[in-house]
């Protein structure tokens, strides 16, 4: 019997939090570790799609679009035969972003640094809880600090989401390598394999899977 794939969503109520940047790159860098992936864009901006349709590198291999209801998602999830899949969702709670919430074993919640990303993130954070009813406490939940900078609110950023009561991941730097290399379509591991900004997507996709168990 195959075994069940990892379902990993990334899920926020508020955009411009570098979700889709977080969900590209974590996939990648699972693939680099020799997991096989998959990337379902749900988001109806297809951002995730269009990256990956800017390059030939690893994500032009691994995402496509799976738009539509929890049914089309369930559906999409059951033809897979990747050990992990990887589900971008918009950012609203439409009822994809919910349906993400609902299929998902693990819940990623990207948050910046300003008062405005933590509100949107405890929105977050109690709808995704009201998906886990009747799912045995799936999908565990896990905040990630992303585009963290410098200024004091960026290095308050970690305590400020430990406040919240969650898991907190591994913190992803404001960088220009990320920005960088989406305009080639691909995923910083590739692009600047040797940076610091490669070595700490890998720090958090090795988190997410070892704190899924």
């Amino acid at each position: 019997m195959a075994r069940k794939p990892v379902i990993v969503g990334f899920i926020s109520r508020k955009g411009g939090v570098g979700k889709t940047t977080l969900a590209v790159n974590v996939a990648a860098a699972w693939v680099e570790a020799g997991r096989t992936v998959e990337l379902l864009d749900i988001d109806f901006q297809l951002s995730a799609k269009t990256w990956a349709g800017a390059g030939a590198g690893v994500l032009s291999r691994i995402v496509r679009p799976a738009l539509g209801d929890l049914a089309r998602l369930r559906e999409a999830v059951g033809r897979s035969t990747a050990e992990i899949i990887v589900i971008d969702s918009p950012p609203s709670f439409a009822n994809a972003a919910i349906a993400a919430a609902m299929i998902a074993d693990v819940a990623v919640i990207p948050c910046g640094p300003t008062p405005l990303d933590l509100a949107s993130t405890r929105e977050t954070l109690g709808v995704v809880d009201e998906a886990r009813e009747g799912r045995g406490g799936k999908p565990k939940i896990f905040l990630a600090p992303n585009m963290v900078t410098g200024s004091r609110l960026g290095k308050e950023l970690p305590d400020a989401l430990r406040d919240l009561r969650a898991p907190v991941l591994p913190a992803i730097r404001r960088r220009a390598g990320l920005a960088s290399s989406a305009l080639r379509g691909l995923a910083i591991v590739e692009a600047a394999p040797r940076s610091a900004g490669a070595d700490e997507v890998r720090a958090l996709s090795a988190a997410i899977l070892r704190r899924s168990r």
